[in-house]
């Protein structure tokens, strides 16, 4: 029986027919999302579903407070880093679509900016969660952009490990993105474009991940290269750790989630030292 292709540490090209599925379908699933965003966007059935929405509480707050949490950037960074193998296929794949999400979700919010629920619905036909933002720059939704785009990269590594909950994860990343309608942060369109721009990127990351991104002139001599980039990975753990003590809470249960993460991230940084530090001196051993 041939070995199956490990996405987590392979270094060469995964089988191109199992390549292609993945993105493929994240594709199209991301043009569909995106697609239906900006219709509903621009027709009235967005403040309909709002409204819909937000007719009665169905679950409590505290749920939503803590589910919206796990759309924060910082977080699901956060938590994928330890997920994944360090200098793996996976972490670069984790780190290229970070990074462009970071830089194309501030440039998409001014670009439409577009107003808030709260700036535009009257208080009283909303069920706000916390203190969520009132001004611009509503769409697309950052959170959900996050999700989906964290969720999907889990589900890809299930898939690989061949998780039969791996569907499941897809569903999680669905609901953390709606929960940003149901705290009435966002518009049933925010979330849906949102969604959709990341899946695009994971697609786009996924189908380019053995391209290199700087020439090769430019780059540094394997051992340096590659020492320079694991510090960078774990100075970045350490920042995500302060982002997350200091990111503002609007109710205890988010600030709960929040330090929560915090010291799981530090914990997972310090167990990772200290095996990195006993494997070194267990090879020095005669």
């Amino acid at each position: 029986m041939r070995d199956q292709p490990n996405f987590l540490n392979a270094p060469t090209r995964p089988p191109l027919a199992w390549a292609l599925r993945p993105g493929r379908a994240m594709a199209v699933a991301a043009l569909c999302l995106f697609g239906l965003g900006q219709w509903l966007h621009h027709s009235p059935l967005n403040a309909a579903l709002m409204r819909a929405v937000h007719a009665q509480a169905v679950w409590p707050d505290a749920f939503w407070s803590h589910l919206t949490q796990w759309g924060d950037s910082a977080l699901m960074l956060a938590f994928l880093l330890a997920l994944v193998p360090d200098r793996s296929r996976a972490q670069v794949l984790v780190l290229r679509v970070w990074a462009l999400g970071s830089l194309l979700t501030p440039l998409l919010k001014r670009l439409w900016d577009a107003p808030r629920p709260l700036s535009v619905l009257d208080a009283g036909a909303l069920l706000p969660v916390g203190l969520p933002p009132a001004g611009g720059h509503s769409m697309p939704s950052g959170h959900a952009l996050a999700a989906a785009a964290g969720f999907a990269l889990l589900w890809l590594l299930a898939r690989e490990a061949r998780r039969p909950w791996a569907g499941g994860l897809l569903a999680l990343g669905a609901l953390v993105a709606a929960s940003r309608v149901a705290v009435a942060a966002h518009w049933p369109a925010d979330v849906l474009s949102g969604a959709g721009i990341g899946l695009a990127l994971v697609a786009l990351c996924w189908r380019t991940l053995d391209r290199p991104l700087w020439p090769r002139a430019w780059r540094l001599p394997a051992p340096w290269g590659t020492r320079l980039a694991a510090a960078l990975v774990h100075v970045l753990r350490l920042f995500l750790v302060l982002a997350l003590w200091q990111t503002p809470a609007d109710t205890p249960v988010a600030r709960w989630t929040l330090n929560a993460a915090a010291l799981l991230a530090l914990g997972w940084q310090a167990l990772q030292g200290w095996r990195a530090w006993h494997e070194r001196r267990q090879g020095q051993r005669p």
